[in-house]
């Protein structure tokens, strides 16, 4: 089962897949203040998980966004992962990135993202970047797994979330 949302523009976009065999509910879209927010939540054996998958345009504001993720964090009650293509590059040491984690910290949320270059999203000849990101309100050491992978859907990597058996 796909859950989506498409721009209207070519790129950009946010797909969240899961398994058949998984009982879920899709939400109905987010009113974020940033464009293409699409939520998926569905049940665990023991307990809820909240997915929510974003894609934020690169020449959006950044401070308009990270507001608008500050009020969405603020609301989990319930184990969520947040999954996206911020388009926030978490190997650049700027105050936006400073800001940018700090949100996520003062919201009690966690970067699963392991930022070095070698666990780059996107990699050309020239550059690696780090703009699709996980972050977490558990830690999901015991339940959940998270990994990178590569996929033909998409010229970055893409993340693969199972549970651990």
């Amino acid at each position: 089962m796909a859950v989506h949302n498409c721009r209207d523009s070519r790129g950009g976009g946010c797909s969240v897949y899961i398994r058949d065999e998984l009982q879920f509910v899709q939400s109905a879209k987010y009113d974020m203040q940033i464009e293409d927010c699409t939520i998926a939540s569905f049940y665990l054996p023991t307990y809820r998980l909240s997915i929510f998958g974003i894609y934020r345009p690169p020449q959006s504001n950044a401070e308009v966004f990270m507001a608008e993720l500050d009020k969405l964090l603020e609301k989990q009650k319930n184990t969520c992962i947040i999954i996206g293509d911020f388009n926030l590059d978490l190997l650049k040491h700027s105050q936006t990135i400073r800001t940018y984690k700090d949100l996520i910290e003062i919201n009690a949320f966690k970067i699963q993202n392991k930022i070095k270059p070698a666990n780059a999203t996107r990699t050309t000849d020239n550059t690696a970047s780090i703009i699709d990101q996980v972050i977490t309100n558990k830690d999901l050491i015991c339940d959940i797994y998270i990994r990178l992978i590569k996929t033909k859907l998409t010229a970055y990597k893409s993340y693969k979330i199972e549970r651990c058996e």
